[in-house]
């Protein structure tokens, strides 16, 4: 008898641990997120502090961008995905939380000695080689321009992109301003950096969130525990001081 009760709780500590751990997909997006950065960089980072202010742990895995995002369509040994924005598309599969994890920021990256007109309108991108990177949502004009006949060169990676811009093969390329710059400081060479600039208007800023499936059994509790830890680093200075470093 005594075995027995010791059995039942061993396997009543085990549900109760499994309970309180998450696993969420992830890709690299530094300085967003990478698995060479403190704490896996600013997104994790938030997402972390939030959970644990409720008491659940998180886990992360790390894959491409589009395979994080439909593996957790129908796999439940993820129980989200981490960073993304709201599009039609995803609204029929994910539910998504209410606080965004950070925003994201777009703008045009070009060749220096490639001058064009910017309104921030669909138009002035018309004509134009512009690249894209796999996975991403388009935002803003762009999304107008693209629903107007805009074929974008699409790259399976933001370096593939730069890449191509370096050597004029794209006129324009749609990245993150913090990713963009990350990107030319340390993925190309002092050579190739110099050839490339941006502008500073912004061609969307929009907010990150996490996505659960709409089909995940644990859907709404897991957004619901989410939503209220994020309030909770909002309100004593943690996620501030997280964004700010």
């Amino acid at each position: 008898m005594k075995y027995t009760v010791m059995i039942i709780v061993l396997l009543l500590s085990t549900v109760l641990f499994a309970q309180n751990t998450l696993t969420f997909t992830i890709g690299e997006w530094a300085p967003y997120s990478s698995k060479t950065l403190d704490g896996y960089g600013i997104m994790p980072e938030i997402v972390t502090a939030a959970f644990k202010e409720v008491g659940i742990e998180v886990k992360y895995q790390w894959m491409p961008w589009n395979r994080a995002l439909e593996i957790v369509k129908s796999d439940y040994n993820y129980d989200g995905t981490v960073g993304w924005g709201k599009t039609d598309e995803r609204m029929k599969h994910f539910v998504y939380s209410k606080n965004q994890i950070v925003s994201d920021k777009q703008v045009l990256f070009h060749r220096k000695d490639y001058k064009f007109s910017w309104s921030n309108k669909a138009k002035d991108l018309m004509g134009k080689k512009v690249g894209h990177t796999r996975g991403y949502a388009n935002m803003g004009a762009l999304k107008t321009a693209v629903e107007k006949g805009l074929v974008m060169d699409i790259a399976d990676s933001d370096l593939i992109n730069f890449k191509k811009l370096v050597n004029g093969r794209i006129d324009l390329f749609d990245c993150n301003l913090y990713v963009g710059r990350d990107i030319i400081n340390n993925k190309l060479t002092p050579q190739e950096g110099e050839l490339l600039t941006y502008k500073q208007e912004v061609l969307s800023d929009s907010p990150l969130m996490l996505l659960v499936s709409k089909s995940h059994p644990k859907a709404d509790y897991i957004i619901k525990k989410f939503d209220e830890g994020m309030e909770i680093i909002k309100e004593n200075g943690v996620y501030e001081k997280i964004v700010k470093k």
